[in-house]
């Protein structure tokens, strides 16, 4: 998070990668979670919201899987949302997931511009 807050995107996102190897390989799916979140930010930050939008989903899936809060995940997929507007967001949501989980996600995202709820991620 140090590299990306300073700029450096891509010993970001290489140690952000780096991490979510480690991780694997402990099996730590929390950790995995994490490690997916904030790949989620750096992309949205860079690449665009389109690019974050797979890993924040990623993330949010094993954050409820492990019962970890899934705020900060559901707080990017809002930011990713009223980045790209209801009908782009809607469109990548139904490429990776049923029609029934993305209704969900459409449900309790709402569009933000506040920074997330605590410092697990990156600002916007």
């Amino acid at each position: 998070m140090i590299a990306q807050l300073q700029g450096d995107y891509q010993q970001a996102e290489d140690r952000y990668r780096a991490s979510l190897t480690i991780l694997v390989e402990l099996g730590d799916r929390a950790g995995i979670a994490r490690s997916y979140g904030q790949l989620g930010v750096l992309h949205t930050q860079q690449q665009g919201p389109a690019d974050g939008v797979p890993y924040t989903l990623q993330a949010l899936a094993l954050e409820l899987e492990v019962g970890r809060p899934p705020a900060t995940s559901l707080f990017w997929l809002s930011r990713q949302r009223a980045l790209l507007g209801d009908d782009a967001f809607r469109s990548l949501l139904d490429e990776q997931l049923p029609g029934q989980v993305v209704a969900s996600i459409m449900e309790v995202t709402q569009p933000q511009d506040e920074p997330p709820p605590d410092d697990q991620s990156a600002a916007p």
